[in-house]
């Protein structure tokens, strides 16, 4: 910590880097008001060194060893008494025989009683004590080995060795004085370069021991008594009394050692030259010092830790946070290890910026005094810190853990996972209200456990992870709840609506007797197991009632459904009374309408009676459309006359009356039925023969024309027979008696309109009849203009028809003395079409057929494969055309395959260089018939189908030029092939295909061994050499005859 402003300055150094530092003085510390004896013996302690202590216990327990290991030996070997060795004067002893005989000694002590090996920290205190310029100055190694001359030499021994069991003389006689004069020199030279022994370093001996000696940088003894304490709070309290008790320190001991070390009573007795060297010496003091404040300081906070004294432990306060679903503690225990171990990094760095006494008076920061503590000090106070800690956090830790291992499940996922899967699912209230206490129960449970717990070094509060994880049970159950509410409202809410409803269908006033029916038993149901289930349904809601309202507070709407609810059964009966007079007043309003109803139907088949029997009069042609209108007219008032009668019928049943009937309907109904169909095929045949006459001409088919107009004349002629029949039977029962003779007729009898209508289109019918010859002979579909022409030359003027054109307007023509000419040329126009259609079938197989091809070997050419099919089907349409002038495929299709086939067969010899060069003629023409196939497949290989590849542009006149290139080719390789024969008879054995495989391949003599046999009698095989040199020759048999000379390849 930096001194006060105005008397010190902060240092801004090395700091005893280059100083000499002297080992830490212990002090025993002291209560205040301690006696003056305290205060003596205290001095005497701060004068007490520990090395003279145990050189000395040393040098008793060598003298014991000796003495002992002396008294062994005589006892063992009585020997007589030696004489006493006489003593000489000093100057009898010489300088090796002292060597010898103190050699002797330390020899006999060493091995009689060996030593204690020394410790490191003594061998570390030893070097401390070596001055810096003797450690690693120019004169260390004479210093070395003027120790080992003097010390560690061993003396020559002359003359007898000594015994190793005789016990040298335990005094040596040595009246010399050789050390006074070195003794002097050191003496001196101490007195002059020892500071230590300045009166003033006694004083700041004191003045420290004064300051310090009852003082601690931090005092936490009391700090437990004082309750739970946050980490972070305890670091800066300690931060804050560090800082003071620096503060303190620099303002009233430091002052008071400048001022002493500044006096001039101090100073005169310090040569300037030393001056620097005495204030090494005080810096060193004062380090020494103040280490051992901040050891001592150090110590005290670590013993807090010492787990033998549990009850001196600071007690801190953690608590276990329950933030973002997750559970921690707070701080964590790395923030509190490293908390505490940053507490004693603030002890260790406490007056660590004190000014070395040259700088204060240079008033310069380039020193401070070293009050470091050494690294292993610090390293074994952090790491008894940091197991403490960690040792006294495991409780809490395993506290902690019960809180995860119980209720970790209510935030990892688990809970919401059950919940949600729950709601998904169906269940009963009763299980519902299952899960819903369970999660309360688990909320009570964590509310229950204790809000705080105390451990060795922690007070740890759970309060807050306590509330957070019974916030999250309590959660689930309100999910769960909300979901119970929720289906308890709809509940309530379906009754409330069936109540509602049996109160509107109870007192809505029945329109109808049907709805009268509806709502008897509607409201009969209702009263029995309509509300009894209703009732079995709120005594349900009831139910739920009684446990939602312990665990739930209603708003008012939904406490206002509960009542409504529960009191639905005390204000529906009042409902069904009111019923009761509604279906009273309802029947006898009904009973009412329905006499009126009677009353209405028995007018209405009045009225359709009168107007059947005006159907009977009814004879205008020209008025057939009105007549069937009335008559679908009069059919719609039946039907809804029938309608009445069964809705009067049903009425009847209900209110429980004798069913009326009324057979006059059938009766009306087996009258009409015979108008209706008179009526409407009257009109089916005025339409169909305007459509005849001034439809289009060209529509008209003469035989279905023929088949329409005989179905007309049956069904006329059936109507007419009926219609006559009807009358006949209707004279018979008003004549009564009256017999007349067979054949004689009455005279008074007339005609009724009905038969007179189907007798006047019977008429129309035959008539038209006579018309249907010119149609089917001008109608014909097998006519083309080339007929028309004809049959206009025949009457000289056009009778193309047209689109105007009509059968009305060609009868006007008068064309009946030229028919039986028009026919002739109809019949031929017939027999042309038939065939012109077998030609047009012909041509639609060939859709669906293509050619079929391969690439042909590897020359990039595909060649047609399978064509037997299509030459099949293409001889059967041959023989079906020969009649005909031809076809326009048939031809191209032909030549194509020979040009094929001739092209296989001459492709491979062509290919042949041999061939080419002794037939070049023929073998520039197949190249011209090579090109045109090639183009040919590859227009076919594009588009397989046949029409499509036979329809290519100059087809024809390429395969006719392509054969009779190849009639040329095939005389040139046959007269080439003849020539062969006549130069080597033995070729008349092989075929023609035989030797162009031999002659195609002259440079492959192998080529030849399959036709030997054929060739030569006796030879089957011939053996070559690697260099196709023959060797010998192999017989059918397999015997092999070897050749003297070895025939040579040409």
């Amino acid at each position: 910590m930096p001194t006060s402003a105005g008397v010190f300055k902060p240092p801004n150094g090395d700091g005893l880097n280059k100083y000499s530092v002297l080992p830490p003085i212990p002090n025993t510390p002291l209560q205040e008001g301690a006696s003056e004896d305290e205060m003596t013996m205290q001095r005497k302690l701060l004068r007490h060194r520990r090395s003279k202590q145990q050189q000395q216990q040393l040098h008793k327990i060598m003298v014991a060893s000796a003495m002992q290991t002396y008294k062994n030996a005589k006892d063992l070997r009585p020997v007589a008494p030696m004489s006493p060795e006489p003593e000489f004067p000093p100057t009898m002893s010489s300088e090796d025989r002292k060597r010898r005989l103190n050699y002797m000694f330390l020899k006999q002590c060493v091995e009689g009683s060996p030593m204690v090996p020394i410790q490191q920290q003594w061998l570390d205190a030893m070097l401390t004590r070596v001055p810096p310029q003797l450690r690693v100055g120019k004169g260390r190694d004479e210093l070395l080995q003027e120790l080992l001359n003097t010390v560690l030499k061993k003396p020559q021994m002359k003359g007898a060795v000594l015994s190793r069991h005789r016990t040298p003389s335990a005094k040596a006689l040595d009246f010399s004085r050789p050390w006074h004069d070195s003794f002097v020199r050191s003496r001196k030279e101490i007195k002059e370069n020892l500071h230590i022994l300045h009166p003033v370093m006694r004083i700041i001996l004191d003045i420290g021991y004064g300051t310090f000696s009852h003082l601690l940088l931090v005092d936490l003894t009391d700090c437990r008594s004082t309750g739970p304490v946050a980490c972070e709070s305890l670091k800066h309290k300690l931060a804050v009394e560090c800082e003071r008790i620096e503060e303190r320190i620099m303002n009233t001991w430091f002052p008071k050692v400048i001022h002493l070390l500044t006096s001039k009573e101090t100073l005169q007795e310090v040569r300037a030259e030393k001056l620097d060297s005495f204030y090494n010496c005080v810096s060193t003091l004062i380090s020494n010092q103040l280490r051992s404040l901040v050891e001592r300081s150090m110590e005290e906070f670590v013993s807090l830790f010492d787990p033998r004294n549990v009850y001196r432990l600071p007690l801190f306060r953690m608590d276990l946070t329950f933030d973002d679903e997750k559970m921690e503690f707070y701080p964590s225990f790395q923030d509190l290890e490293e908390a505490v171990l940053e507490m004693l990094n603030l002890i260790t760095n406490t007056m660590q910026k004190v000014q070395t006494v040259q700088s204060w008076l240079a008033e310069a920061n380039s020193s401070v005094i070293d009050a470091r503590l050494a690294d292993h000090v610090l390293l074994c106070a952090q790491t008894t810190i940091r197991s403490a800690v960690r040792k006294n956090l495991e409780e809490p830790d395993r506290h902690f853990q019960n809180y995860v291992d119980n209720y970790d499940w209510l935030v990892n996922g688990t809970a919401q996972a059950i919940v949600d899967k729950f709601v998904e699912e169906e269940h009963s209230f009763d299980e519902y209200t299952e899960q819903v206490e369970e999660f309360r129960v688990l909320s009570k449970e964590i509310v229950s456990l204790p809000a705080i717990a105390h451990f060795a070094m922690v007070c740890l509060d759970c309060e807050e992870l306590k509330q957070g994880l019974a916030k999250t049970a309590k959660t689930f159950a309100q999910i769960l709840l909300d979901k119970l509410i929720t289906n308890h409202r709809e509940h309530s809410l379906q009754i409330c609506h069936e109540f509602e409803t049996i109160k509107e269908k109870a007192l809505k006033v029945p329109e109808t007797t049907e709805d009268m029916t509806d709502m008897i038993g509607y409201i009969g149901h209702a009263k029995t197991k309509g509300i009894e289930e209703l009732n079995a349904k709120i005594m349900e809601t009831h139910h739920r009632l009684n446990y939602l309202l312990d665990v739930h507070i209603f708003d008012p709407e939904d406490l206002e459904l509960n009542s409504t609810v529960l009191i639905w059964p005390q204000k529906i009966y009042p409902v069904f009374d009111l019923n009761d007079e509604v279906m009273l007043k309802a029947k006898q309003r009904g009973e009412q309408e329905l006499l009126c109803r009677r009353e209405r139907l028995m007018l209405e088949l009045d009225k359709l009676g009168r107007r059947m029997e005006e159907f009977a009069e009814c004879s205008e042609l020209d008025m057939m459309q009105q007549y069937v209108t009335d008559v679908r007219t009069v059919q719609k008032r039946l039907q809804d006359a029938e309608e009445a009668i069964d809705f009067i019928n049903k009425e009847e049943t209900l209110y429980k009356w004798d069913l009326s009937s009324y057979p006059v309907v059938e009766v009306i109904k087996e009258s009409i039925e015979p108008y209706q169909k008179l009526f409407g095929l009257v009109l089916k045949w005025q339409r169909t023969e305007k459509r005849w006459m001034d439809g289009s001409f060209l529509d008209l088919n003469g035989e279905s024309m023929e088949v329409e107009v005989d179905e007309f004349f049956r069904e006329i002629y059936k109507m007419l027979k009926f219609f006559q029949q009807k009358q006949k039977k209707a004279e018979q029962m008003v004549g009564g008696g009256v017999k007349r003779r067979p054949g004689e007729e009455d005279p008074g009898k007339q005609e009724r309109p009905t038969a007179l209508i189907c007798s006047t289109v019977m008429e129309q019918v035959k008539d038209f009849k006579e018309h249907i010859p010119t149609v089917s002979i001008l109608c014909n579909p097998g006519i083309r203009a080339r007929h028309w022409v004809q049959m206009s030359d025949i009457v000289d003027y056009d009778l193309t028809p047209d689109s105007g054109t009509t059968l009305r307007k060609v009868l006007k023509q008068n064309l009946a003395p030229y028919l039986e000419q028009f026919e002739t040329i109809s019949a031929a126009a017939s027999k042309e079409f038939s065939l012109e259609k077998a030609m047009q079938t012909m041509v639609e197989v060939w859709d669906g057929v293509s050619f079929h091809h391969h690439p042909y070997r590897e020359s990039g050419v595909s060649i047609l494969t399978a064509v037997d099919e299509i030459q099949t089907m293409l001889d059967d349409q041959i023989v079906k055309t020969q009649t005909m002038r031809g076809s326009t495929f048939i031809k191209p299709f032909e030549s194509e395959i020979k040009v094929q086939a001739q092209w296989l067969y001459l492709e491979p010899i062509f290919s042949s260089e041999d061939i080419m060069q002794q037939m070049p003629e023929e073998g520039r023409l197949f190249q011209t018939v090579d090109k045109h196939w090639k183009e040919v497949m590859r227009h076919c290989v594009k588009d397989p189908k046949i029409l499509s590849a036979t329809s290519l542009p100059g087809l024809l006149e390429r395969l006719q030029d392509s054969n009779n290139l190849l009639d040329k080719i095939m005389k040139g390789l046959n007269a080439y092939l003849e020539k062969k024969r006549l130069f080597f008879p033995r070729f008349f054995f092989l075929s023609n295909d035989e030797m162009l495989e031999i002659l195609s391949e002259t440079k492959d003599p192998l080529r030849v061994q399959p036709h030997l046999k054929k060739c030569f009698e006796g030879i089957a095989k011939l053996d070559f050499l690697p260099n196709l040199d023959i060797q010998a020759s192999r017989s059918i048999s397999g015997s092999r005859s070897c050749q003297l000379n070895l025939l040579q390849k040409q």
